[in-house]
Parts: structure tokens; C-alpha cells; sequence
């Protein structure tokens, strides 16, 4: 070889690379560091090496240049931040941080955020952590840290893990093929933000509600968010002077196992709310982990399949109280054979919910719950009844629909369709079709001027101001559909 094609391959090593130095050195790190004491990290010294991790304390920020890779020991944290990072790297110029020697997952443990550890992450890589039973990133205390356009792939355990009542924002970053859930979040802390993200090839693609076999127990007000990321949960719990609202769309799937009976479910005990509020185009789903409406969220591809009775359901307490509208309650029903169940005097307000595939009563109450089950649910595949009422009230269940034109089974009706419903549960008058809201769409944004095809409900909530109604074929639309399909099936 000649030394013109020796210089030319060299050349362009240094220009893919990055200078000879670089090729050949390592920055290794020791003890705590900050800028002005070993930091910032600039991509001249990169990469960056510490065998026993790099503190970042208290009142102290250190910051990463974009295209610098930051590299730990096999078992170490790779920084841990009592104070700031700022590592904002760019589109061209991502910021690694990954182990040292062979990258397999579990080799080092990620980066921590503790105390009130905050700092930004942007465009960076952060990939093989996880050795600690953590994540590839895990804020404990009350840190709060803004992750955004990352990749956090390849951990042994979680993508990201949120404890305490620690409350990262995480943002338009990639969620991949960590052995476990994408994401673990506690249940002392709203979340801030977690929008924008793509969660895909993880064993667990959702937003795990409390790290299993611990239950998501809360004693405060909480929000679960719609992220368009299912949610997966054990045991839910709402205690009391508690209260869990759900935002439309929200999808939970329970996990267990229906064979020892340790299913999940969601219990609201004395003085506890739950406010499940969807919307007609946007119900509230709560089902089987192996259940893939909304995705493949637990990762299996076609291997499993709900089955009824695959969770334990929804259960007001003595004391609780609730809306449960728009939502979906399916495959439930094990080990206690009911969907959703009252206790005491809990009188939670269901109407406009489906309930389908149930193992026993898809609404069941005793002692002196007096639920009200209208109007417009469905109740469809139920093993027993639809509701069934051993307590001391009469149920006001009117205007449902119970899967046939002739309404529930009852000795009072005994032409009544597969469903059927217990005595001291007022079912007439009952729907002899599907319930309006199945053929409804959501609508937002400016007053518009196109005519209605045909009629239709619509159910709007914009500039936070709720409106309902039915816009009557050859009127004019008030607003514009979300969905250009669905405004052209509708409007002119």
C-alpha cells in the first residue's frame, strides 16, 4: 500500500473519529465533579470513563457537550445527581452514556437523579443500565428532571423509574427494548409530563403503575393522564380523603394470576373517589394485561388472549363514592364473579359503560349500596347477570341495553333476551337498540360552517367549557371534527 493511500485512510479516520487523541485516550473521572472541577465535559476529552461513578452534589451543575460520550463502570451508577446536569445534546451530535467494555444490558446501572436532583437530558442516548434494579434512568426523592428526545434502550430492568415523589417530565423520547416495563411510576407523585413518546419492544410497553408485586396505593389526589401509553397496574387502591380521576382514553390493563387468585382490581375504600369520566369517541378501558386493544402492551405478539375473569373488577367500599361514564369494564370477573361491585352504602353513579366478556355479575351490590346503573350502558357476554342486587334497595337500571330487543331476563319478563338481571333492579324502560353515544364523535376547535349529513350526538370540550347536544341533519355544525374521515361522513 502507498503512503498517499496510508494518509488518505487515516485522514478520513480522524474526520469520522475525531482526532488521533480521541482514538487513542479516555478522560477517566474520579470523585465528585462539577464545572470547574472536572467538568464541563467537552468533546475534546471524550469519551469519559469512571470505574466508581460521578457525583454530581448539591448546588452544583455540570454540563455535557453535545457528541460527548460518557462511559461507567461495570455495577456503577454513571452519574448521580444531587444537583444539575445539563447534557443537551443535538440531532447530529447525541450524547451516549453507556457502559464500559461489552454492552449488554445490566452492565452498569444508569443514571440517578436523587434528593432534588434536577437537569435536563436532551438528545441523548442511554442505553445498557439497569444493574441495580433500577432503570436506565431513576429519579428518587423530589427530583425533577426534563428528558426529551432520548433513546433509553437495553436496561435489565425499566426503561425509566420514577420513586418517591419524584416527578420527571419525559417527552418525544424512544422507550425500547428494556427486559421490563418502559416506565415505573409511583404513586406520590402527579405526573408532569409524558407525551410525545414512542414505546415499543419492551416487555412491558405501558406505564407501570407501581413497581409489582407492590399495589398503586394512593392518599392524595392523583390524575392519570392520557399519553396515548396504556397504563398496567396490580392492585389499585384509593384510601381515604383520596381521589383517582382518569382522563378520556386512558387504557388500564390489570395483571395476576387467576389461577392463585392474585388478580388485580381497583378497591375505593371509606371517604376514596374514583372519577372515571370519558367521552363517547374517548372511553376509559379497564381489562386484562393480555388484552391488546390500545397495543401489544404485554409484548407477546398473538401468543395470549383474554378470557373472562381474568381480573377482579371495580369495588366501591362503605363510604366511597364515584362516576364511572364512558368506560369500558372487560374480562373481569375472578375471583369474586363481578365486574363492578358496591358494598355498604356506596352509591357511585354508572351510566353510558360497556360491560363485556364477565365472569358472573357485571354489576353486583349488597347491604344498602344504592348505585344508580342508567342510563345507556351495555351489558353483552355476561356468565350470570348483568346486575344483580342482594342488598336492601331497589336499583334504578333503566334505559340500558341488555343485548336484546326484549330487554334482561326476569321472571317479570320472562321474553327477555341471554341477560338477565336479579329482582329489586328496575330495568324498564329499556333500550331495544345500541345506545346512542355508539354512534357519537368528539368534536373541538372554532365555529364552522358546514352542514350535517345526517343526525348526530356530539360531545365537546373546548377552551375548557363542556357541551353536549345532537346536531340535526341539515343544520349547521357549530364546530369542526377532530377526524377529517369522520367530518367528511358527517358534514358538507
Amino acid at each position: 500500500m502507498c503512503i498517499k493511500s496510508i494518509f488518505v485512510i487515516l485522514l478520513s479516520m480522524i474526520v469520522i473519529f475525531g482526532t488521533a487523541e480521541q482514538l487513542l485516550a479516555a478522560t477517566e473521572i474520579t470523585g465528585q465533579v462539577w464545572d470547574g472541577n472536572g467538568g464541563p465535559f467537552t468533546l475534546a476529552g471524550s469519551p469519559y470513563f469512571s470505574k466508581s461513578g460521578i457525583p454530581v452534589p448539591k448546588d452544583k451543575t455540570l454540563t455535557i457537550h453535545p457528541g460527548v460520550e460518557v462511559r461507567s463502570g461495570t455495577g456503577m451508577w454513571g452519574v448521580s445527581v444531587e444537583g444539575t446536569l445539563i447534557a443537551k445534546g443535538t440531532a447530529t451530535q447525541k450524547i451516549t452514556f453507556t457502559c464500559d467494555g461489552e454492552q449488554k444490558p445490566g452492565n452498569w446501572s444508569g443514571i440517578l437523579f436523587s434528593e432534588k436532583g434536577t437537569g435536563i437530558l436532551d438528545h441523548c442516548k442511554i442505553i445498557y443500565g439497569g444493574n441495580r434494579f433500577g432503570g436506565n434512568i431513576t429519579c428518587q426523592g423530589d427530583s425533577t428532571p426534563i428528558i426529551s428526545n432520548c433513546q433509553i434502550s437495553y436496561s435489565s430492568v425499566d426503561g425509566i423509574r420514577a420513586e418517591d415523589k419524584s416527578r420527571p417530565r419525559v417527552v418525544n423520547c424512544l422507550i425500547s427494548n428494556n427486559v421490563r416495563a418502559a416506565y415505573i411510576w409511583p404513586a406520590t407523585a402527579n405526573f408532569d409530563d409524558f407525551s410525545g413518546n414512542t414505546v415499543r419492544d419492551n416487555k412491558l410497553n405501558a406505564i407501570r403503575l407501581s413497581d409489582p408485586p407492590a399495589g398503586f396505593e394512593i392518599y392524595e389526589n392523583v390524575t392519570l393522564r392520557n399519553f396515548n401509553v396504556p397504563y398496567s397496574a396490580g392492585v389499585i387502591i384509593i384510601n381515604k380523603g383520596a381521589k383517582l380521576t382518569i382522563e378520556p382514553g386512558v387504557i388500564i390493563k390489570f395483571d395476576g394470576d387467576p389461577v392463585r387468585e392474585t388478580t388485580g382490581h381497583i378497591t375505593i375504600y371509606d371517604g376514596g373517589v374514583l372519577e372515571a369520566r370519558g367521552l363517547p369517541c374517548e372511553p376509559i378501558v379497564f381489562t386484562y394485561i393480555n388484552d391488546d386493544i390500545g397495543g401489544d402492551t404485554n409484548g407477546d405478539g398473538t401468543a395470549s388472549a383474554p378470557q373472562k375473569g381474568m381480573w377482579n373488577g371495580i369495588t366501591f367500599q362503605n363510604g366511597s363514592s364515584g362516576v364511572v361514564e364512558y368506560c369500558k369494564i372487560l374480562y373481569a370477573g375472578h375471583p369474586w364473579s363481578r365486574g363492578l361491585a358496591c358494598e355498604g352504602n356506596a352509591s357511585p353513579t354508572i351510566s353510558n359503560c360497556e360491560f363485556s366478556h364477565i365472569k358472573g355479575h357485571a354489576v353486583f351490590m349488597r347491604n344498602d349500596a344504592n348505585p344508580v346503573v342508567s342510563p345507556n350502558n351495555m351489558f353483552t357476554d355476561i356468565t350470570i347477570s348483568g346486575v344483580w342486587n342482594d342488598g336492601s334497595r331497589t336499583i334504578n337500571a333503566t334505559n340500558n341495553w341488555w343485548g336484546s330487543v326484549s330487554g334482561p331476563r326476569h321472571k317479570s319478563n320472562p321474553g327477555g333476551g341471554p341477560i338477565q338481571v336479579s329482582d329489586k333492579v328496575n330495568f324498564t324502560p329499556y333500550l331495544t337498540g345500541l345506545p346512542n353515544y355508539s354512534n357519537s364523535i368528539c368534536l373541538s376547535g372554532r365555529p364552522g360552517g358546514y352542514t350535517c349529513r345526517r343526525s348526530f350526538r356530539i360531545h365537546n370540550l373546548c377552551l375548557g367549557m363542556e357541551w353536549r347536544g345532537t346536531i340535526s341533519q341539515g343544520s349547521k355544525c357549530p364546530i369542526i371534527p377532530i377526524s377529517e374521515s369522520r367530518k367528511a361522513e358527517f358534514c358538507n
